[in-house]
């Protein structure tokens, strides 16, 4: 088993949904949106993921389910805490196209 399989294995997956924004030049972490070349997500305040954690995102919406680590960069009050707001970028890159909207998605805590 490789180095993030050992990780996994300790980590139990949430379920929930995501959307996708452009961002903006403030956060609520203090960090850009284009941090890791976009691959950034906005968290509900209430939700169990803090500020600069790493999360890996599983698109379950398509047939062939891809998965990429994206970092917490913002807070969203009103969101529930199942409900992700990726940056666009990041969204597209899960293989489905922002004019989808909203996805199912597999979330596991990495850090």
């Amino acid at each position: 088993m490789n180095w993030l399989g050992n990780i996994l294995t300790k980590k139990k997956p949430m379920y929930g949904i995501a959307t996708w924004t452009e961002g903006g030049k403030t956060t609520k972490c203090g960090m850009p949106w284009s941090y890791n070349n976009q691959m950034t997500v906005a968290v509900g305040a209430k939700s169990k993921f803090k500020c600069g954690q790493v999360l890996l995102v599983k698109n379950l919406s398509i047939e062939k389910p891809k998965e990429l680590l994206v970092m917490v960069v913002d807070e969203v009050k009103e969101f529930a805490p199942t409900k992700i707001n990726l940056h666009k970028e990041a969204f597209e890159a899960l293989g489905s196209p922002a004019s989808v909207g909203i996805i199912e998605v597999e979330i596991t805590p990495i850090s």
